[in-house]
């Protein structure tokens, strides 16, 4: 009980909860347990590395932000609250790990000038891209955030997914 008697020496109230009764935190504990759901099916549709967890919650909030009206905000989302109106461009939400090809800055004069990636979500300045050839070649053994890149100059396609194709050929990253 050294816990206890550290709580009295520094004079600080701790208020505890009952045993296997998580009232005190039950909002805290639905919104993650809303946030897994959301970053699981993020990472199942797009065959997607459990690596890239924290481009998949990033996502997820993103898109909640904009389409989720809960009762309690009287119906407006939370991009409504904090910008004063309605999130209208609904065309810039694009599925989580879907294809995009993006233009690459960095190749040679005669080389394509578009390179197939996986859409990573919505970062600053710009969409956050996997080069997926680039990962592939590397059999997933690299740091991930190495081969992101973040790029405004893309094409969505919101119904392929890379690394559908991946998992279809029996290819598993770790």
């Amino acid at each position: 009980l050294e816990f206890d008697d550290e709580l009295v020496k520094h004079a600080i109230r701790c208020i505890k909860g009952l045993p296997n009764r998580p009232t005190t935190d039950s909002r805290h504990g639905r919104w993650h347990q809303t946030l897994n759901g959301g970053i699981g099916v993020n990472l199942y549709r797009s065959r997607l590395p459990y690596g890239f967890y924290t481009y998949a919650a990033k996502h997820f909030c993103y898109s909640y932000a904009r389409v989720n009206r809960p009762a309690k905000l009287c119906g407006k989302t939370p991009f409504e609250i904090r910008h004063g109106k309605p999130f209208t461009d609904f065309y810039k939400l694009h599925p989580f790990g879907c294809r995009v090809d993006y233009l690459d800055e960095d190749g040679r004069k005669f080389e394509p000038k578009t390179k197939e990636g996986a859409f990573l979500g919505h970062g600053d300045g710009g969409y956050p891209v996997l080069d997926v050839r680039l990962y592939a070649a590397n059999k997933g053994k690299r740091d991930p955030c190495t081969m992101v890149k973040t790029t405004r100059d893309c094409t969505f396609k919101d119904d392929e997914f890379p690394f559908e194709a991946f998992h279809n050929a029996g290819v598993i990253f770790d």
